[in-house]
């Protein structure tokens, strides 16, 4: 009976022991990104949209462009004066050799000068005219998915004014809340595990953000594995992205 009582005790012991070391509980999350504003530095009517809303852009590819007719214009004027001055300059070098071929001078040098700052003056305008039509056609800074258009066709946009949103597949995270029973084991730059219902595998990211104060969980984080009353928000980043979509639910796990 006492080997029987014995035996019991240590059965009993065995399972105490194994409370609370089965795989820990995921951390409830969602998945969010920063969109990067495209907008023109110099306002201009919409001339042409060249993407579409979710549609995926790479870098360099052309977003939309402004018009441009009033700086054309303003090109062609500059070019004919251009031409003008030139015309004029050969035409004075050609008076100048032939004064000097007849052994005579003149007093040409001042025009002279005048002349060739005019057609300095000039190409540097045209340089000036030039940039400003590159700045009409916009281009996208990195690749990413156009996540909204604000601008149409035929629409002006005022300096400064986003036309577009677009999202850089680096600029998406996951938000996440861990219990504060929990809090104390984790830290900045640890590897988690971030998965999502139709991920094929787990995607592999960085605590980059813990919050200093706890505070309630929001209604989504309350689940049957995440009751506690208090939790501290955490954020969690991959080098490459995450090919997870804004507010797409995903469960995070320590990899310790």
């Amino acid at each position: 009976m006492k080997g029987r009582h014995q035996w019991l005790a240590l059965m009993v012991g065995l399972l105490l022991c194994g409370c609370g070391r089965g795989p820990q509980q995921p951390w409830f999350g969602y998945a969010e990104g920063k969109n990067i504003f495209v907008a023109p530095s110099r306002p201009g009517w919409l001339s042409s949209l060249k993407v579409h809303r979710g549609e995926l852009v790479k870098r360099g590819q052309v977003l939309f462009t402004l018009d441009d007719t009033s700086i054309l214009a303003a090109r062609d004027q500059t070019k004919v004066a251009l031409a003008q001055t030139r015309q004029e300059l050969a035409s004075l070098k050609t008076q100048i050799a032939a004064a000097r071929a007849a052994g005579g001078g003149g007093s040409t040098g001042p025009q002279l000068n005048q002349l060739e700052a005019q057609e300095r003056a000039i190409q540097a305008s045209i340089a000036a005219t030039r940039f400003q039509l590159s700045r009409r056609q916009i281009v996208a800074k990195s690749s990413g998915t156009v996540e909204d258009i604000y601008f149409r066709t035929g629409q002006y946009v005022p300096a400064a004014t986003p036309v577009m949103s677009v999202l850089p597949a680096r600029n998406v995270f996951v938000r996440f809340f861990v219990p504060q029973a929990q809090f104390s084991n984790v830290r900045l730059g640890e590897r988690v595990y971030v998965r999502c219902d139709g991920c094929t595998r787990a995607i592999t990211a960085h605590i980059t953000f813990i919050a200093r104060q706890q505070q309630v969980p929001p209604p989504m984080a309350f689940s049957a594995a995440n009751r506690q009353r208090l939790v501290f928000q955490l954020e969690a980043r991959a080098r490459q992205g995450m090919p997870l979509n804004p507010g797409q639910s995903v469960d995070v796990t320590p990899a310790r």
